[in-house]
């Protein structure tokens, strides 16, 4: 039984020695893990920040690449701009010396239109009679005036671009009834009724 007992204490220390031993063994191996993890996770975030430059490298080049079409593209549309207008004005000027003094008129089944300095200077609406009359001021249209039986029907006014800014309708006895006014898009946007 001593025996026993002695072989039982000799198992019991091996077992103590091989549990520390494999214990330890567990220890090295997990911090060899934790390292690699680390050394791993530090080699993927390597990998994965050059990957990101590169795409910021491509975006980039492709913004700058689209800026410099833009660029292009509204250079190329002012330049275009700028010799259709030269275009314009020397064809102006041409018919305005060729017509000087005379005053050309277009007519169709519904209108009667007389021009003069290359704009429509009045309107003749063959249905209903009424004549329009319209002033400028450096090219731009400023009023325009609708008779009808020598009586003012309505009175146009516009802003310093040529845009629609004000109307007034008139009675038979040219007293003002209606004045309305426009938003930038042409659009009413007050009606007064008088």
């Amino acid at each position: 039984m001593l025996e026993t007992k002695a072989a039982m204490g000799k198992l019991q220390d091996i077992s103590v020695n091989s549990n520390n031993a494999i214990q330890a063994q567990l220890s090295d191996q997990h911090n060899q893990m934790t390292r690699y993890n680390a050394a791993q996770s530090e080699e993927l975030q390597k990998v994965l920040l050059t990957e990101l430059q590169q795409q910021l490298k491509i975006f980039h080049s492709n913004i700058t690449e689209a800026l410099s079409e833009v660029e292009a593209g509204a250079l190329f549309e002012h330049v275009g701009s700028l010799v259709q207008g030269l275009k314009v004005d020397n064809l102006v000027e041409l018919i305005n010396s060729l017509t000087a003094g005379r005053e050309l008129t277009i007519e169709n089944d519904d209108f009667i239109q007389h021009l003069g300095e290359c704009k429509v200077n009045k309107i003749e609406d063959k249905a209903s009679g009424q004549t329009t009359e319209i002033s400028y001021r450096d090219n731009l249209k400023i009023s325009s005036q609708t008779f009808e039986d020598g009586i003012m029907k309505y009175r146009m006014t516009f802003d310093d671009q040529g845009k629609m800014t004000k109307g007034e309708e008139f009675d038979d006895q040219e007293n003002l009834i209606f004045e309305y006014h426009y938003n930038s898009a042409g659009e009413i946007i007050n009606r007064i009724e008088y």
